[in-house]
C-alpha cells in the first residue's frame, strides 16, 4: 500500500457522485471530526448502474469518468444514504475508490457529500486518506508522508 494523499481540508460545499484520482485500486478514508455543520454523506454503486441501470449508456464502464455528470435520477436506485452522523463524535468512513477496469480486482462506488446548511464561522473538518493497493512486492515509499501527515495542524481551504 502507498498513500495517493493524506490531507486535512475544511468542507463546507456540496459534491457530485464522484471517485477520487487515485490509482486503479485504492481506498478512500474520510476521518470526520466533531463539527456543528449538519452534512450527509451518500455513496452510489457505478458498477450496479452501468451493468443494470435502465438508462445507463452501453458503453459507461468503458467511458468512466470519475465524476458523474448525468442527472443524478438515473443513478436513485443504487444510491445509499450513510446514516448521519453524531455531531460530537469522530468518525471514519471508509470506501472503494477503485476505477472500473475489465482486469479489476476491486470495485468502487461513487461518493457525495451534501452540506445542509454551511456556516462559515465554524469549521467542518475532514481528514481524507487515499490508499493505493500494490503488489506485495512493490515498495511504498509513505512514511515520511504518513508522519507529516500525523504532525500537521495545516487545515486546507
Amino acid at each position: 500500500m502507498t498513500y495517493h494523499w493524506l490531507v486535512r481540508f475544511d468542507q463546507q460545499v456540496n459534491t457530485p457522485y464522484h471517485i477520487d484520482n487515485a490509482g486503479d485500486q485504492s481506498f478512500l478514508m474520510l476521518g470526520y471530526e466533531p463539527s456543528e455543520i449538519d452534512s450527509e454523506l451518500y455513496l452510489a454503486d457505478y458498477f450496479k448502474y452501468a451493468n443494470e441501470g435502465e438508462a445507463r449508456p452501453t458503453d459507461y464502464l468503458k467511458n468512466f469518468s470519475p465524476v458523474f455528470i448525468s442527472d443524478e435520477s438515473l443513478l436513485a436506485p443504487f444510491i445509499t444514504k450513510v446514516k448521519p452522523f453524531e455531531k460530537d463524535t469522530y468518525k471514519i468512513v471508509f470506501i472503494n475508490n477503485s476505477n472500473p477496469k475489465l482486469d479489476r480486482e476491486t470495485l468502487g462506488v461513487f461518493h457525495r457529500a451534501r452540506i445542509v446548511k454551511p456556516d462559515l464561522i465554524k469549521s467542518r473538518i475532514v481528514n481524507s486518506m487515499i490508499m493505493n493497493m500494490l503488489p506485495e512486492d512493490e515498495n511504498s515509499e509513505s512514511e515520511i508522508n504518513e508522519k507529516e501527515f500525523i504532525m500537521t495542524d495545516v487545515i486546507s481551504k
